[in-house]
């Protein structure tokens, strides 16, 4: 019954992590976080699917070199912004991430000073070379420091995950039968 059990739990976890699907900021000039300068590929041209939200990764690299003017509420999966040059000015808006986080160029800012880079995640937030002038609210399952700068606050607390703590305790309880 354990294993029956363990199969039905890892089964689940495979099948809602290949929901996630990524967005590609690929502006070339300054632009808002709500138009239409996203794509589903890298260096792809717009494709009216927005940016992204809910299961959505928000990827920023080195082919969209515009800054991006967070102008909405943002709420989505992972972050990762690799070689990308530009700011990202999350502007007073509510912007959080559930997903991993990679976080290895670019500066993220928050003009006005009243809203923070919030991430919730069971994955990992690695800090490896971007600037941040907004303040960060931190709480993943992992947390590296690798190079990044923090002009703001940073809160960071280092989590477990429920599902985790439940797949530890099912396979001890197998074990010691």
């Amino acid at each position: 019954m354990l294993r029956l059990i363990f199969v039905f739990c890892f089964t689940f976890l495979l099948s809602i992590s290949g929901y996630t699907q990524s967005r590609y900021w690929i502006a070339s000039v300054a632009s808002d976080w709500s138009s239409d300068n996203w794509a589903s590929t890298s260096g792809g041209a717009p494709d009216g699917g927005g940016p992204p939200t809910g299961l959505e990764n928000a990827i920023f690299d080195g082919n969209g070199i515009a800054n991006c003017n967070v102008d909405i509420t943002a709420s989505f999966s992972g972050l990762v912004v690799n070689n990308y040059t530009g700011v990202i000015d999350i502007n007073g808006n509510s912007f959080t991430t559930a997903g991993t986080v990679t976080l290895n160029s670019g500066t993220i800012n928050d003009t006005p000073g009243t809203s923070e880079l919030t991430i919730n995640s069971t994955g990992v937030a690695t800090f490896n070379g971007t600037t941040l002038g907004a303040d960060v609210n931190c709480s993943a399952d992992g947390i590296d420091f690798e190079g990044s700068t923090f002009n703001g606050d940073f809160v960071g607390v280092k989590q477990e995950t429920l599902i985790t703590m439940v797949l530890e305790e099912i396979l001890l309880m197998e074990v010691s039968l």
